[in-house]
């Protein structure tokens, strides 16, 4: 014959009958357990059905066997709120180069590494995070029936910074500008601006960033940035520099005959050396030289010393000194639109290919008795002929009136004027749309050089106002 024994667990908060050898200290009777459980303050959590099941059961229960007959409420915290974040937003670049299988480093030669890195940017409206509520609490009881107190989770604190706010359901944020997004001591933010705090190299790879870029360094050869607005504190070597808006490089340019720069603003540079293009639609201010270098400037052109190289501007040029004591060939144009020379010069390449492919036509072009009577084959170059100078029309019609809309554009109009504040030595040669002028002899500054349409030269006069003056 078997009994119960009595097992409480204040720990787990469990009371359990276990199956013992029959003795005056087993229990047998209910009555028995309800003593047994009032010794030990088992008062909550009392399973009745499973005490009558079990001493219903008893008789064929064996030696050992436990039976769970009451079990107090463990108390739950809540969970805290929390963010989760739908973009990367620690504010650095990311790897974005081609995986390498099974460690293979056959395939590190094919990796580009000057692109592997890639500037997280977002859009306007872009969802950037989910900012996720807290759980209440749930109290307990104990077996005792005492209560145990539960505590509620705590709010996620996430702080707007600029560029960011929440959408309408409260918990989605978006950004409400277009940049980079960052967050920094519980704040998220979008911003505009990214910073490499060395050089543009490896470490960084090619910059593309629709926003203001700021390099404490240098952009080593090879490199590209290509973004809104660019500063450069180093020196940018024979790198390329694209920018729709504006170009700081207080370090100037060393570009070794390969630096490209394209900046549809405005430039200002300590100084300019051996650049293949610097091509801006605003001004191009330089501190100190523009050296051997190809200018192409919407603006004005301003510098300290222009030596070597062709230095061509719209709203006209003004230097200390052109040219050098030792006669460096210089070729500075003046009053000339370069996006209306590059029209021109794709125009006159235009007006070739028409013209070979009409003396390729021949007496085919219009004739269509002459063409019926050709063999096949002939008659099929024909057609590819007409299909091409079709081809070739068409592009000719837009590039000519691509011309004229920048012939009647206000802030296209030329000013041919070049002003030298001390000296502009020999062998400099002075362009503009209609006239050129090579200067054999130094001449002392400051003076101004125009167009004299009445001579049909550049005439050269003492400096008195200003040209450039609005």
């Amino acid at each position: 014959m078997n009994g119960f024994s009595l097992k409480v667990n204040p720990e787990a908060m469990t009371a359990k009958l276990a199956v013992v050898a029959a003795s005056p200290q087993s229990i047998d009777t209910p009555s028995a357990l309800e003593q047994a459980l009032a010794k030990e303050t088992v008062l909550y959590g009392i399973d009745k059905p499973a005490i009558r099941d079990a001493f219903a059961d008893l008789p064929k229960l064996t030696e050992g066997t436990e039976i769970l007959i009451a079990a107090g409420t463990p108390a739950v915290n809540g969970k805290n709120g929390f963010v989760e974040f739908l973009v990367n937003v620690s504010g650095k670049p990311l790897y974005d180069g081609a995986a390498l299988a099974d460690g293979e480093l056959s395939n590190l030669e094919n990796i580009d590494y000057k692109n592997a890195m890639r500037i997280v940017a977002v859009k306007n409206g872009d969802a950037l995070a989910t900012v996720h509520s807290p759980t209440l609490g749930s109290a307990g009881k104990t077996l005792a029936g005492k209560a145990l107190p539960a505590r509620d989770g705590k709010a996620a604190v996430l702080l707007l910074g600029e560029g960011v706010v929440f959408a309408a359901d409260g918990v989605t944020v978006l950004a409400a500008a277009d940049g980079q997004p960052v967050y920094s001591g519980k704040t998220l933010s979008v911003s505009q601006s990214y910073e490499v705090r060395g050089d543009v190299g490896f470490d960084t790879g090619n910059i593309k960033f629709d926003g203001y870029v700021i390099v404490r360094g240098c952009v080593k050869d090879e490199f590209a940035i290509e973004a809104k607005n660019v500063e450069i504190d180093g020196v940018v070597g024979a790198a390329k520099i694209v920018c729709r808006e504006n170009l700081i490089a207080h370090g100037g340019v060393n570009g070794r005959g390969k630096a490209v720069i394209v900046c549809q603003g405005s430039i200002d540079a300590k100084y300019l050396i051996n650049c293949a293009k610097c091509e801006t639609g605003g001004d191009l201010n330089v501190a100190k030289e523009i050296f051997n270098s190809t200018v192409w400037c919407r603006g004005t052109v301003r510098a300290g010393k222009i030596m070597g190289g062709e230095t061509l501007a719209l709203r006209g040029v003004e230097a200390k000194q052109f040219g050098s004591d030792i006669g460096t060939p210089t070729v500075v144009v003046t009053g000339v639109n370069y996006e209306l020379r590059r029209v021109d010069d794709a125009l006159k390449i235009l007006c070739h290919n028409i013209t070979h492919v009409v003396e390729d036509l021949g007496a085919n072009f219009g004739n269509h008795k002459y063409f019926l009577s050709l063999s096949a084959p002939r008659q099929n170059e024909i057609k590819q002929a007409y299909y091409l100078f079709d081809k070739l029309q068409k592009a000719h019609q837009k590039l000519t009136a691509a011309r004229q809309l920048l012939l009647a554009r206000a802030d296209r109009q030329p000013l041919a004027v070049v002003v030298a504040q001390k000296v502009l030595h020999h062998d400099v040669t002075l362009k503009t749309a209609n006239y050129q002028r090579r200067f054999l002899d130094a001449l002392r500054g400051p003076i101004t050089l125009s167009e004299d349409p009445e001579h049909r030269t550049i005439k050269v006069e003492k400096y008195g106002k200003n040209p450039f003056a609005e």
